[in-house]
């Protein structure tokens, strides 16, 4: 029984850590790790566990145990919700594809249900791997995760993807080849994912507007990409008498999300502009890095800046509005 007790605290510590999203092992998965260092203050309190920490063997405290464990639990809320899914009377998936961290390319996979009150639910079903993300390779993964939790292909009501070939495509995408086995899996292009096709082809049209956007985002890497730069910068903003938030990244890809980026430079446009001025003007720094900040505040000093920073955080505004509605679970 004690022995058992000691087990449950295991459990309960990985799956708060899982829970949270925090790492469970240390860089040499010594005893300093999160995982061990919750324990052993559990341990404090229950007699149970520091009997248990204290043993010689047979703690069942290795990573590979521990990502056993982690499996287990995986496995058992799939279940949960797949129980849910399959008592309802039809689904719909949603696919992207992106790459990790190393490099690997994989496809997240989530399926959509509607509960006979007309309540949506979306859950994640998981990542897979894949050697490329061909139509054909997209499609054995979507059938392959279906038959594997018992989801029938008859079922099927609604696909939704962003506007690539591969996916999209009404000879030889994903969407067509489904449909191929199931006529009523109608396919519906992401409703976020064409909002910010919409807002980059109109920004783009307009070439002021291109240029400024491209030059805020030379801004904002210009300040972050320096942790000295950095430094300086948040010795200014706490010289403030404003209180103002940090310089925001810029999004590289969804237009639709380069409000909070914009919103922070007025914010911090007076903060700004006496850092360019005193980096243009410091002698220890390179040339090159005070003649770009010499550049950046002639450039913020200028009308057309200003007028179109106000404007394009007026526009961003509400588009970030209705990107944030539409991409509301229960829509």
């Amino acid at each position: 029984m004690d022995h058992r007790t000691a087990l449950r605290k295991v459990f309960s510590t990985l799956r708060v850590l899982g829970r949270q999203g925090l790492a469970i092992r240390g860089a040499q998965n010594d005893e300093s790790s999160n995982f061990m260092t919750i324990l052993k203050a559990r341990a404090e309190d229950v007699k149970e566990l520091e009997d248990w920490l204290q043993r010689s063997g047979h703690k069942w405290l290795h990573h590979e145990i521990q990502n056993e464990i982690l499996e287990a639990m995986a496995r058992d809320v799939l279940l949960k919700i797949m129980e849910e899914v399959n008592n309802a009377e039809y689904f719909s998936i949603l696919l992207d594809e992106t790459a990790d961290i190393a490099k690997t390319e994989q496809v997240s996979i989530y399926v959509r249900i509607v509960s006979p009150d007309l309540l949506a639910s979306e859950y994640f079903v998981g990542f897979y791997s894949t050697a490329n993300t061909k139509a054909e390779a997209l499609f054995e993964i979507v059938k392959d995760v279906l038959l594997r939790f018992g989801l029938p292909l008859s079922k099927l009501r609604g696909q939704c993807y962003d506007g690539a070939a591969n996916v999209a495509g009404k000879i030889s995408g994903l969407q067509e080849r489904i449909r191929e086995e199931e006529p009523r899996a109608l396919f519906v292009h992401c409703n976020a994912h064409t909002l910010n096709l919409v807002v980059q082809d109109g920004i783009e049209k307009v070439l002021p507007a291109r240029k400024f956007i491209g030059e805020v985002k030379d801004l904002i890497n210009f300040v972050r990409d320096s942790p000295r730069r950095v430094a300086k910068f948040q010795d200014l903003q706490a010289e403030s008498e404003d209180k103002v938030p940090a310089l925001a990244a810029y999004c590289p890809t969804r237009w639709v999300v380069r409000i909070k980026s914009l919103k922070t430079v007025l914010a911090n446009y007076t903060v700004l502009m006496t850092f360019f001025e005193e980096l243009s003007q410091d002698p220890d720094v390179q040339s090159t890095v005070a003649a770009k900040a010499a550049g950046f505040q002639q450039r913020m000093e200028s009308f057309a800046f200003l007028f179109l920073l106000y404007t394009m955080v007026q526009v961003f505004d509400r588009i970030e509005v209705l990107n944030t509605d539409l991409q509301q679970s229960e829509l």
